[in-house]
């Protein structure tokens, strides 16, 4: 009889320790979702108010293309780290990953990751240079 009490406790216990995993589990992913919709709110109307200033012909063509366009790319990397996080989260929550394939230019990512850090390369007198090998 003895035994069969500690086996029963030893069960409430853990079990109630799985429940409380359940609840911390839960409580993450309702902060997560929280935070991130609070941070995606002002980064979206970010990133429109400069889609609006990038096709506004009175800012200089120099000014849209070098501040505006890489801000703009560094906003929406920004937003697709964040949506990355949430799926990441999905993936521990409902142990579920969905992929979704997308064929991609790779001189367009090169270029883009150019436009983001050229700023600060110039600041640092750092060259950012890319040599295509023929395949």
């Amino acid at each position: 009889f003895f035994f069969q009490a500690e086996d029963g406790i030893r069960d409430a216990q853990e079990s109630r320790g799985l429940g409380d995993v359940y609840k911390r589990q839960e409580h993450k992913n309702r902060l997560l979702a929280s935070v991130s919709h609070e941070l995606r709110t002002p980064l979206n109307g970010s990133i429109g108010l400069l889609e609006v200033a990038q096709e506004d012909e009175e800012i200089p063509h120099r000014q849209r293309v070098e501040f505006i366009e890489p801000a703009l790319l560094s906003l929406k990397y920004l937003l697709c780290i964040i949506n990355d996080l949430l799926d990441f989260s999905q993936i521990s929550h409902r142990q579920q990953l969905r992929l979704n394939f997308k064929e991609i230019s790779l001189n367009e990512l090169i270029q883009n990751i150019r436009k983001i850090v050229e700023i600060q390369l110039q600041m640092k007198d750092v060259k950012f240079l890319v040599k295509k090998d023929s395949l």
